[in-house]
């Protein structure tokens, strides 16, 4: 199990890298809509401060951050807490976004869909994909490592 759950950490380190890659080159972009304010802050704090754009600045540096906390830290049971508590927070903003109704779809991966001319529907289903892998990923691990009475944060 420990070979299997290194693997997952290293494409989780990936798919992290890959996803702040996008949402970085998304942000910088220019594109107009990055410039409205993103439902789920608006509705929460009730700010327009945070528009699409600097949400889209926020959650690349927190996956940059988690990258690279994965990437210098040795136990897998800290790896897998630390992949489950980004992934905890991801599914709380799509739930959010869901929730109150907005109109957009989740910003999650910008608009890359359109440079790859791949529909907004089959990139929503990526980001979904990325995000569901994320928290099984870490979730199984800590599950087997509870059942066999070894969840420690040392290893």
């Amino acid at each position: 199990m420990a070979k299997a759950n290194r693997i997952y950490v290293r494409s989780a380190i990936i798919i992290l890298m890959l996803s702040a890659s996008i949402k970085l080159t998304e942000a910088f972009r220019g594109a107009p809509y990055l410039q409205r304010g993103d439902w789920v802050f608006l509705y929460v704090l009730g700010s327009s401060f945070w528009t699409t754009g600097n949400v889209m600045l926020l959650g690349a540096a927190y996956e940059l951050v988690i990258a690279g906390i994965l990437m210098f830290s040795d136990g897998l049971v800290f790896q897998n807490v630390i992949a489950l508590m980004l992934s905890c927070s991801f599914v709380m903003y799509r739930f959010i976004h869901w929730s109150i109704g907005a109109p957009d779809p989740c910003p999650c991966l910008g608009r890359v869909g359109e440079w790859l001319k791949v529909s907004s529907t089959i990139m929503g289903y990526m980001s979904m994909s990325m995000l569901v892998y994320l928290l099984a990923g870490s979730t199984a691990f800590l599950f087997s490592q509870a059942l066999k009475g070894r969840l420690r944060l040392r290893d």
